[in-house]
């Protein structure tokens, strides 16, 4: 049977993480032996090579690629490293490659990665998940009268009324495709255009740049586990996206750590325990898990629920 190519890109900050990943995806697959692991590194291919054998098991089909950053000089955005923007490069990294499923380091899987492998794009050089929480802000800004995000979409292009911008935490590509499209140094170059103004780098950048190009994947195969985290939050969600959220909520088939808070940082992270599950058996000294802070006072609690109950019933009279 045909091989299954996972890539990560990463600098020597999220490296460990890889492993937990790792460890999801052979635990859950139904053929092990199909897998192939590609860690592109932004750095020396020695240190990378020293953590990866410091791992409890190393997959006997793992490749380290070092790639040298274009986008290092960029400045980063919050907890989002330039190694993000390594994802775009993909098609040059790997040149014997035609197919990859790109995934983030902050991701556990709880479901054979071969169905999402063998998806369908048709035609189009790029499959993603729709992100629910982008548009759960747009319509939260809507509401409240704030139109800086919705601007913000529009000057790049992009329709805030239309589902199709994409997380780009998980993402099949069609390496061949892209390459066509000279889709690497496009994105290098509109990288450089438009710098710091992008909120979600990597993520403004290959939506705009693909526009119209993208397949759109079961929702299940990216579930945000910041928006999952902010149930009182939900009746944001469009209509038009509802049903993908139960889909999410109901059976997450890739659980992806999205936002400041990971598992291995803070307390109370969505469906933190089966990142901890694989953490324990990596062979890599993770610090104890944070203990959780403290409740909300009795009258914040109280003024919580009088504002969400406020925003609730705007949201229901308000048109998507």
């Amino acid at each position: 049977m045909n091989d299954i190519n996972i890539a990560f890109t990463v600098d020597s900050n999220n490296l460990d993480q890889v492993a937990i990943v790792i460890a999801s995806i052979l635990s859950t697959s139904a053929d092990p032996t199909r897998l192939r692991f590609f860690i592109v590194v932004d750095g020396r291919q020695d240190a990378a090579e020293n953590k990866i054998n410091g791992w409890a098991s190393r997959p006997p089909r793992l490749t380290v690629v070092p790639y040298r950053n274009p986008f290092s000089s960029r400045t980063t955005l919050g907890h989002i490293s330039t190694a993000a923007l390594l994802r775009t490069q993909l098609p040059d990294a790997l040149p014997d490659l035609d197919r990859v499923l790109y995934l983030d380091a902050d991701i556990v899987a709880r479901r054979d990665i071969a169905g999402l492998y063998q998806s369908e794009l048709g035609g189009k050089p790029v499959g993603g998940v729709l992100d629910i929480g982008m548009y759960l802000r747009l319509r939260r800004d809507k509401i409240r009268r704030d139109a800086t995000l919705a601007d913000y979409f529009l000057k790049l292009g992009l329709d805030p009324h239309r589902s199709q911008y994409i997380n780009s935490g998980v993402l099949l590509m069609d390496l061949e495709a892209l390459r066509e499209l000279d889709f690497s140094a496009r994105a290098l170059t509109f990288s450089n255009e438009h710098g710091a103004s992008l909120i979600t780098m990597d993520q403004c950048l290959i939506n705009t740049i693909l526009l119209g190009r993208i397949a759109l994947l079961d929702p299940r195969w990216n579930v945000g586990g910041y928006l999952m985290g902010l149930p009182r939050h939900h009746h944001y969600v469009p209509r038009r996206l509802q049903r993908d959220l139960r889909l999410q909520k109901a059976d997450p088939w890739l659980v992806h750590y999205t936002g400041k808070s990971k598992p291995w940082n803070a307390a109370s992270v969505w469906h933190g325990e089966d990142w901890w599950a694989y953490a324990g058996r990596s062979g890599i000294a993770w610090p104890a898990v944070p203990a959780a802070g403290k409740r909300p006072s009795r009258l914040k609690s109280a003024w919580r629920s009088v504002t969400w109950g406020f925003s609730y019933a705007l949201s229901r009279v308000h048109p998507d």
